[in-house]
């Protein structure tokens, strides 16, 4: 089921949605996006792969990562912080507030094999864990 608001969002900027229901659409849909990336394209994924129903971090899935080591790309880790009390899960109540969106340096992928995407996505969730841990400090 497409979202509402990011269906035609999706739809204008060419995203590519992964079914994970249907394993044959979601190889499908991965193909597409290891062809987008050899192509030079940025993909924008939320490796959460759901929206945290707190405003903690959830763990990664290792999808997004596979993806950057198949197609030798580095993945440039984003920490989004303050989000969670704008628009809580489920929710169409959008409240005033900061968000902060740091985007960090890109890992580069070389050191990992294809095999090994759950190193890479541990790596890259402690990158982004950290940075979010700092933010908190410094709000504080």
């Amino acid at each position: 089921q497409t979202d509402p608001f990011f269906g035609p969002v999706g739809y204008v900027t060419e995203m590519v949605y992964i079914d994970r229901a249907d394993s044959a659409k979601a190889r499908s849909g991965l193909e597409s996006a290891v062809d987008a990336l050899k192509d030079g394209k940025s993909i924008a994924i939320a490796p959460e792969g759901t929206r945290s129903p707190t405003p903690r971090l959830l763990p990664f899935k290792k999808g997004p990562f596979h993806l950057a080591l198949v197609a030798g790309v580095p993945v440039v880790p984003v920490a989004i912080s303050g989000s969670w009390g704008i628009l809580k899960p489920r929710s169409l109540v959008v409240t005033p507030g900061v968000v902060r969106v740091q985007c960090l340096q890109p890992v580069d992928v070389s050191p990992w094999q294809p095999d090994d995407a759950r190193g890479l996505t541990e790596h890259v969730h402690g990158l982004v864990r950290e940075a979010l841990a700092e933010t908190e400090v410094e709000s504080a």
